[in-house]
């Protein structure tokens, strides 16, 4: 029996936000991964866990280069942090990428 093992998954590098940024709903942003055809972003802000949400490689529009999600859920004043992870069919979940911090003003 033969079979083809796939490059296991990379975990995606958050570009945005980051640092300081007013506003309470975000725009995300990261590199698409290789073969990833889901993404879970997970969002905590000073009240805790605000967002736990997988979305297709479509929904975050990985065909253009740019993966982006903003999801309508307002986040509290304060430090913040995400992080997302790619996932397909054949490797399933990949690593969740470094936490990103900022602060929402």
């Amino acid at each position: 029996t033969s079979f083809t093992v796939g490059e296991p998954l990379t975990a995606p590098v958050t570009i945005e936000p980051s640092g300081t940024m007013s506003g309470l709903t975000p725009t995300y942003r990261w590199p698409p991964v290789a073969a990833a055809s889901w993404y879970q972003v997970s969002v905590n802000d000073s009240t805790g866990n605000r967002l736990v949400q997988w979305y297709t490689a479509e929904e975050v529009g990985a065909a253009s280069g740019e993966c982006s999600i903003t999801p309508d859920v307002e986040l509290a004043l304060g430090e913040a942090t995400w992080w997302v992870r790619a996932w397909n069919a054949d490797q399933g979940n990949g690593p969740w990428s470094a936490g990103s911090n900022f602060t929402v003003e």
